[in-house]
Order: structure tokens, then C-alpha cells, then sequence
């Protein structure tokens, strides 16, 4: 709330900048940075909130309890399969929606020299490529986890288990709002 305050105090500043980035020709797809700014604060401010609230919210508890009844015993890993089941997905469907769309189909010879034009088919692989990206810093996180072990106590691991859910879903969410090119979301 604080940094919301802060920027909303700003405003002025902010609308100068807007207006020079403007008079300059920047713009980001055809929406002026004035709009930019005034909707990454109050995503910002949204994100904080959320921060704040999941780990005691009704609602981590639900989710948690639908992934501790899968049977899995280590919630953690559970979305790190989770993320590598949609990581393989999303990169089978590029493959499939190129071989499908594409003049000569996917060149498996080359698939990384294949020029993608814009649209939901490109959307699809950088959101693969941007899974990927996510995935090893989450495994990052996951293997200092491990390495703490039992000596963060069940507290601490219940609210591991349950930011983890956060993740699955954040992630899950994003690949959407990727596809779908809903930029001020993502």
C-alpha cells in the first residue's frame, strides 16, 4: 500500500515522463506510458495484498488440501511436476500448432532457425520458453528447501506447501494471459 501511496503522490512526475516518452514517439502498443504506469501500480499493489494475505486466506488451505489429496507427500514437488507436465504441453502444442499452420510444416532439422511470425503460435512458445526460465529458479528454490529439511518444523512447511500451490496457480494463470496476450496481467 505504502509504494502505491508513494507513486500515486508521484503522479505528476510520472505524467511528465509519459508526456516527454510521447512527444519522443515511445509508446507501447499504442498505449502511452501514463496508462502503463497507472496500471503496473495498481497490479503492484494487488500483488502486494496477495502477498500478505495467502499464506492465512481460506482459500490456500482449500487448495492445499485438494493437492494433499492426490496422495502426493511432498506438495513441493507436486508442482514441480505440475510445471513440467505444462512446460511439455505448451511445447508440444507449438510443435503441433507450427506443423500444422506452417508452409512445410516444423523443421525438426532446425527449429530454432524457424522465423515465427506474431500470434498466438509464437505466444505459445515464448510462454514455453518462459516456463523453462521459471522452472529452474523454482528448482532453485526447491533444492535450498530440501536442503533445510525437517529442521524448518511442520509450520514452516505447511506455509512452503502452500506458497508452492501459489506458484502452480500463478504459473498456470500466466501461461494463459501469455497465450491470450493479456501483457497488463502477465
Amino acid at each position: 500500500f505504502f509504494l502505491f501511496a508513494v507513486s500515486i503522490g508521484n503522479r505528476s512526475r510520472n505524467m511528465a515522463l509519459a508526456s516527454a516518452l510521447r512527444e519522443k514517439g515511445l509508446t507501447l502498443h499504442g498505449a502511452d506510458f501514463a496508462t502503463i504506469i497507472v496500471k503496473f501500480h495498481a497490479v503492484t499493489a494487488v500483488a502486494i495484498g496477495l502477498v500478505y494475505y495467502w499464506p492465512k486466506s481460506s482459500l490456500s488451505d482449500a487448495i492445499l488440501s485438494l493437492v494433499e489429496k492426490t496422495g502426493c507427500r511432498s506438495v513441493p514437488h507436486f508442482v514441480l511436476a505440475w510445471i513440467v507436465v505444462l512446460w511439455v504441453h505448451l511445447a508440444l502444442g507449438y510443435i503441433f500448432a507450427v506443423a500444422s499452420t506452417r508452409k512445410g510444416g516444423y523443421n525438426n532439422k532446425n527449429p530454432r532457425g524457424m522465423e515465427i511470425e506474431e500470434g498466438p503460435v509464437l505466444r505459445t512458445k515464448c510462454a514455453a520458453m518462459n516456463m523453462m526460465e521459471s522452472m529452474a529458479i523454482y528448482c532453485s528454490v526447491l533444492t535450498i528447501v530440501g536442503a533445510a529439511g525437517s529442521d524448518l518444523g511442520e509450520e514452516a512447511n505447511r506455509s512452503i506447501a502452500k506458497w508452492s500451490c501459489l506458484v502452480m496457480i500463478a504459473r498456470t494463470l500466466y501461461v494463459g494471459a501469455y497465450i491470450a496476450d493479456l501483457d497488463m496481467i502477465r
